[in-house]
């Protein structure tokens, strides 16, 4: 302190959050996207019924899709239609 009261001291303050806290973020996010979201399921659990649709693509790994719907009817009738076209 100066004589007359006043702090002439400065202080350097840093007001952001480091880049790292960034990329941490990120990844938590990814992380979590993984977790709630499988990459490979398409289901919904309050949605009670699905469809298995079968997969005919030989370049396609895939055996089968397994897709929730309110109307399976509906759409086992849309997924015959689209391949008879």
């Amino acid at each position: 302190m100066t004589p007359g009261g006043d702090v002439s001291t400065t202080y350097d303050e840093r007001l952001t959050a480091p880049r790292a806290y960034g990329v941490i973020a990120a990844l938590i996010g990814l992380a979590a996207a993984l977790i709630v979201f499988p990459y490979d399921v398409l289901m919904r659990s309050f949605v009670p019924h699905a469809v298995r649709v079968e997969v005919v693509d030989q370049a396609d790994p895939t055996p089968y899709l397994c897709l929730s719907t309110r109307a399976p009817e509906a759409l086992k009738e849309a997924v015959a239609a689209a391949r008879r076209a």
